[in-house]
């Protein structure tokens, strides 16, 4: 059965959210129904080739988003979203892309921003 979920979160903002949405998705939708890496990924499957895979195969992209979501930052201080290779930005650049369902789970404070506050797609 092919995952029709995909759950997009940044670790250091929601990775504890994530992981009780994943619970509970699993536990009312069943197996094989959502895809969280940490979950469903392997230990020697390559990440990235995985993490691709997995988002064009869904249907539905769930963007966890907590309160450093947009602001979180990488060891020079810069803003994580920024970089073309943050995989956050990636999973919703191809989520945009193929059209895929993409819905926001705001938590602890998260919030959505003015269009300006993200990097052009």
């Amino acid at each position: 059965m092919p995952y029709r979920i995909f759950l997009s979160y940044r670790r250091s903002d929601a990775a504890a959210q994530a992981g009780r949405l994943f619970d509970s998705l699993k536990s009312s939708l069943g197996q094989g129904i959502v895809f969280q890496d940490v979950e469903e990924i392997k230990p020697g499957e390559k990440w990235a080739d995985r993490l691709e895979k997995m988002l064009l195969e869904c249907s539905v992209v769930l963007a966890v988003i907590g309160p450093d979501w947009l602001s979180a930052t990488d060891e020079h201080h810069r803003r994580r979203i920024d970089d073309e290779e943050d995989w956050v930005r990636k999973e919703i650049e191809t989520a945009l892309r193929e059209s895929k369902v993409l819905i926001p789970i705001l938590v602890d404070g998260g919030r959505l921003y003015e269009k300006k506050a993200y990097p052009p797609t």
